[in-house]
């Protein structure tokens, strides 16, 4: 445990996942024997961090084995899909030391209050996350003394990710989701993993101010990068040394090939 920081772990898992075509939640379906939720949740419980959140839809029942085995978790639910941004903004009602956001209404379905100094955000479709990859960044945002900071990749296919903007001294400007891109930004490698560590009531003031003036009309949790630099934040970036331990699973078609690297992986 990273100690003396209280550090709740979030995973995102309230999407329905249509690109999968199947009535079963994206985050259940099953790769390397078992749920990629599953996957997520043994990573992070190996950092190890001192408590969990999930954050889901009101649609429980798919979910009852899952929440079984892990009676400890935090578990909020997001009454509005409306980004990544409300996902996280959803956790509000399990953290004593925030605020809640109005165009995030929730509910506290399971857990007992928690006020952590810290939260690692990661989404629950990417199975193959490295407990040590990500112990060094939240150890490296820790050493920076980051209030914000997040996990980026540099892939030769970054359709799909948000698009990491930087100035001349290689300092992070802000995040450009894809549909948002410019033709010449969408030629960016360097892309945002999903997976974000930050001081609890600095992002927390963040979200209050999220708008969706955006091509999707959502709220981006992407877009307090712009605003914490605003504020004379810098935002630190990770490089994961391993950009396929990052990667998320929208399509069967990503999830076979997913199954086949994990294999990989653990028999190389």
């Amino acid at each position: 445990m990273i100690a003396p920081h209280h550090i709740c772990g979030i995973i995102l898992a309230a999407g329905k996942g249509k690109r999968m075509h199947s009535d079963l939640p994206k985050v259940l379906h099953q790769l390397a024997g078992r749920s990629m939720l599953a996957h997520v949740a043994a990573a992070l419980e190996s950092i190890p961090l001192n408590s969990l959140c999930l954050v889901l839809n009101d649609q429980l029942s798919p979910f009852q084995g899952f929440l079984g085995e892990h009676p400890g978790y935090g578990v909020c639910l997001q009454q509005i899909q409306n980004g990544t941004g409300g996902a996280v903004a959803a956790c509000a009602p399990l953290f004593t030391n925030v605020k809640a956001c109005s165009y995030a209404p929730s509910s506290l379905h399971s857990g007992q209050p928690l006020a952590p100094s810290h939260v690692l955000i990661c989404a629950g479709d990417s199975p193959a996350l490295s407990p040590s990859i990500l112990r060094s960044f939240i150890a490296d945002s820790l050493a920076q003394q980051s209030r914000l900071a997040i996990m980026a990749m540099k892939i030769p296919e970054p359709s799909g990710y948000g698009r990491l903007l930087v100035d001349e001294d290689q300092g992070l400007v802000k995040i450009v989701e894809e549909k948002d891109a410019s033709r010449e930004e969408k030629q960016l490698q360097l892309v945002h993993s999903g997976i974000v560590f930050a001081e609890t009531c600095f992002l927390f003031e963040l979200l209050q101010n999220l708008s969706t003036h955006n091509e999707q009309q959502e709220y981006y949790l992407t877009d307090c990068i712009a605003q914490a630099r605003q504020a004379g934040e810098a935002v630190h970036y990770f490089p994961c040394p391993d950009y396929r331990t990052c990667l998320g699973v929208n399509t069967r078609e990503q999830l076979k090939a997913m199954e086949a690297y994990m294999n990989e992986r653990t028999f190389s």
